[in-house]
């Protein structure tokens, strides 16, 4: 179908501000880029153009902190997300990569439960370099002075338990050493007002030697966490706010 005088000024002022053009009849991706080759844009790389709202960056950081991870392989100049869950958080896991759809994501089932991953992409490049530039995944004051409400949700859902008996809950930072336990700890209190204690757990008979640790928030802190973090759980997932009571603007209180 041949390109109208339209079609090109869109083209060409859709590439002049960085944009991938939109507007053009449902032209594929492979015209788009022949014909502004034709034109002298040059060739365009759509996954180049990807960037993240703020409430992306969000899930994206909250995430980070418990179960996803950010790959760069050997072959690839730039990264892509990896998470997987038990086949009971599927909705949850696919509702989140859903929220972050610019980034293309594909999903399967494994053994242990739903695995989903992203397509590699420059703006992820940031998060790789933020998280893992030791190499392993680190947390830093740096990082955590980016988290927000959602983020701070979406942390919950991914590594967070209301315990069965009491009021308490936690936030499994097994992943982390007792120094960056103790930075989530004070940044916490500092932050949020909420105080939490580092708790310990080892498997003697499995790991000889090893000690995870974990942050332990009593039920009034509990209770604290959760009036930030309520309205951003998913329904899949509200069995982990167990308990907690909403002050409604009439005094009354609404169980989740």
């Amino acid at each position: 179908m041949k390109w109208t005088n339209e079609e090109i000024r869109n083209l060409e002022e859709d590439f002049r501000l960085g944009k991938w053009p939109s507007n053009l009849n449902g032209r594929s991706p492979n015209a788009i880029r022949i014909m502004a080759s034709r034109l002298g844009l040059g060739l365009m790389d759509k996954r180049k153009l990807v960037s993240l709202t703020d409430y992306e960056n969000q899930v994206i950081i909250g995430s980070m902190m418990g179960d996803m991870h950010i790959r760069k392989t050997k072959t690839s100049k730039n990264s892509r997300i990896e998470e997987g869950h038990g086949f009971k958080q599927k909705d949850y896991i696919v509702w989140k990569s859903k929220i972050l759809k610019n980034l293309s994501f594909s999903g399967r089932n494994n053994t242990s439960g739903y695995f989903v991953q992203s397509k590699n992409y420059p703006c992820l490049n940031y998060y790789r370099e933020l998280f893992y530039s030791k190499q392993i995944k680190i947390i830093t004051p740096e990082i955590l002075d980016k988290i927000g409400p959602v983020a701070l949700a979406f942390w919950y859902m991914d590594d967070g338990s209301k315990h069965s008996s009491g009021n308490g809950c936690s936030l499994h930072t097994n992943g982390f050493s007792l120094g960056e336990n103790i930075i989530i700890k004070n940044w916490l209190q500092k932050n949020w007002n909420i105080s939490s204690e580092i708790k310990s757990h080892e498997e003697p008979k499995r790991y000889p030697g090893r000690v995870w640790h974990y942050q332990y928030f009593n039920g009034f802190n509990t209770q604290k966490f959760f009036h930030i973090i309520y309205k951003h759980i998913h329904p899949s997932m509200k069995y982990k706010l167990r308990g907690f009571k909403v002050t409604t603007l009439c005094g009354k209180e609404d169980k989740i």
